[in-house]
C-alpha cells in the first residue's frame, strides 16, 4: 500500500507515515487511493487530529499544471486556491478577537466601520455576518470572478464602506440565512479595521502564529512553495486574481497548512470553550452540531474540510482539477471522514 504512485509526501511540519504506523488509518487511506486513481481525487488530502500527539497524514495526486513541459505531481509543497475555505479562517479571526475582548458579537458593524455610514450599518450585527443572516447579497458584481478593490496599503475596506453604503438589503437583519460573500468581506474590513492590520497580516497574526501555521497569502507566488493551476478536465482554466475574493475565497495553502488551522482550533488554548461552541452553533443560531463541513470552488478548484471535534478528527481535500461528478467527490470525502471517525 505505501508504495502508491501518488506517493507519501508530507507537507511541512507534516510526518510522512507508513499505513501501518497510523493506528486505524488502513481503510481510510484504502478509500484516498481508490479515489485518487479514479480520478475522483486529483490534489492533496490531509487527515489530523486535534490531539497534538498524532501526526497528520497525507495522501497527493495528479500534477500543478498539465500543461508544462516536464509536469510537477503535486506534493507538500502545492498551495492551492482554497476558495470558500477562506471563510474558517475569517470566522477564527473574529473569534479570537471575541475572546480577546476588542470584539462582540452582539454589536452592530457600525461599532467598528464607523466609515460605512449605510442606513443598515447600526443594526446589521457582527453575529448576522458570520452567519449569514444580515440581509446582504451573495455577490456585489454579475461576475463571481470580481470582488473587492484593494488600496496601496492592500487593505480593501475604505472600498467596501464607499461601495456599500448606498447598497439596501435583501431582507431583515437576522430574519433569513442567506448566502453572503460580501457580508464576509465586511467581516474581512471589521478585521482591518479592529487590528489596524491588512486582512492577510491580521489572519496570520491572529490564527496562523498561534497554531505554528506557515504564513497564509491572497497569491501563491508571493509564498515559497508551488502555485496549482486549476484544470477542468484536462485543461488549465483561466486563473483570475483570487485576492478580488478578500476574506471569503480569496486565501491560498497546502493540505497540511489547512489541516493545521483545523485541527488546532480544536485544542485547549486557541479558542475559549463557549467562543469554540460558536463554532458548531451557527454561531447562536441553535444549529447545534458536532461536525462541520465547508466546501469551496473556484474555476479549476474543488476542495472540501470536514470537522468533527467529538473524535477530534479533521479531513481536508484541495483539488486543482474539478471533479466530473461533484457528488462523487462529496462521496469520496465523507467517507474517508467517516472511516477515519470509525476508527477513533
Amino acid at each position: 500500500m505505501r508504495g502508491v504512485s501518488s506517493g507519501w509526501l508530507a507537507p511541512v511540519g507534516v510526518l510522512v507515515l507508513s499505513v501501518g504506523a497510523a493506528v486505524g488509518f488502513a481503510g481510510p487511506a484504502e478509500t484516498v487511493v481508490a479515489a485518487q486513481e479514479q480520478g475522483v481525487l486529483h490534489g492533496s488530502v490531509t487527515i489530523a487530529w486535534a490531539d497534538a500527539e498524532r501526526e497528520a497524514v497525507t495522501l497527493h495526486a495528479g500534477v500543478r499544471d498539465t500543461s508544462a513541459e516536464e509536469p510537477i505531481e503535486n506534493d507538500g509543497e502545492t498551495r492551492y486556491r482554497i476558495a470558500s475555505l477562506t471563510k474558517l479562517v475569517t470566522q477564527l479571526a473574529v473569534l479570537r478577537l471575541v475572546d480577546a475582548g476588542e470584539v462582540d458579537l452582539d454589536e452592530p458593524i457600525g461599532t467598528y466601520r464607523p466609515e460605512l455610514r449605510a442606513g443598515w450599518a447600526d443594526e446589521v450585527r457582527v453575529r448576522d455576518l458570520l452567519s449569514m443572516r444580515a440581509g446582504l447579497p451573495r455577490e456585489l458584481h454579475r461576475s463571481p470572478e470580481r470582488g473587492v478593490e484593494f488600496d496601496r496599503d492592500g487593505r480593501a475596506g475604505a472600498y467596501l464602506d464607499r461601495r456599500l453604503r448606498r447598497l439596501d438589503l435583501e431582507s431583515e437583519p437576522g430574519e433569513r440565512e442567506h448566502y453572503s460573500n460580501v457580508g464576509y468581506w465586511l467581516l474581512g474590513a471589521m478585521i482591518e479595521g479592529v487590528t489596524g492590520e491588512t486582512y492577510v497580516d491580521a489572519v496570520n497574526a491572529l490564527v496562523c502564529e498561534p497554531l505554528g501555521v506557515e504564513g497564509l497569502a491572497f497569491s501563491a507566488e508571493r509564498l515559497e512553495g508551488a502555485h496549482a493551476r486549476g484544470h477542468q478536465g484536462d485543461d488549465v482554466v483561466g486563473q483570475f486574481d483570487i485576492a478580488t475574493r478578500y476574506s471569503s475565497g480569496g486565501l491560498c495553502a497546502t493540505s497540511g497548512q489547512f489541516a493545521a488551522i483545523a485541527s488546532g482550533m480544536l485544542r485547549d488554548g486557541f479558542l475559549e470553550d463557549e467562543t469554540r461552541d460558536l463554532l458548531f452553533n451557527g454561531f447562536g443560531t441553535e444549529r447545534g452540531e458536532d461536525e462541520l463541513m465547508i466546501a469551496g470552488m473556484v474555476p479549476g478548484f474543488m476542495n472540501l474540510v470536514l470537522v468533527d471535534r467529538e473524535h477530534g478528527v479533521v479531513v481536508v481535500s484541495l483539488n486543482n482539477r474539478v471533479a466530473r461528478d461533484p457528488n462523487a467527490f462529496m462521496g469520496a470525502v465523507r467517507e474517508i471522514f467517516d472511516e477515519t471517525c470509525q476508527a477513533e
